[in-house]
């Protein structure tokens, strides 16, 4: 449904301006913008820390160097920053759980309580 973004945004554009530049511009913006979708990414959850695997690459974020995390339907947003702040969404780590989503809260529990994180008490968890 969100790879409908990108010619939707085009389209919207180009009737708007009625240019094809700015249309390309847009529907380039918007692709970029949503990379994630495009771009295979693995994720592990390991004694060390968060370990995300894309395009070869892998980096690791050691548990301590998480702070906060907001648990959602579909999975688990970790960030860095003990405060919310308006670029949160674009810069947290979000990790998709689906059918496993228990399994994983409870790793995540445990690393997270061992690094001294503020998970818990602080950390936001829609369903």
């Amino acid at each position: 449904m969100l790879a409908l973004l990108v010619p939707a945004s085009a389209i919207i554009v180009q009737l708007t301006t009625g240019k094809a530049s700015l249309s390309l511009a847009a529907a380039i913006a918007v692709a970029l913008a949503l990379w994630r979708l495009w771009v295979p990414i693995g994720f592990e959850l390991q004694p060390k820390g968060f370990l995300q695997t894309m395009l070869g690459r892998t980096r690791i974020t050691p548990w301590k160097e998480i702070r906060r995390s907001e648990t959602h339907a579909e999975g688990i947003v970790l960030f860095t920053g003990s405060q919310a702040a308006p670029w949160d969404a674009l810069r947290g780590l979000y990790v998709p759980c689906g059918p496993r989503r228990d399994e994983v809260l409870v790793v995540l529990a445990y690393y997270l309580k061992g690094s001294g994180s503020q998970d818990g008490s602080q950390s936001r968890h829609r369903t």
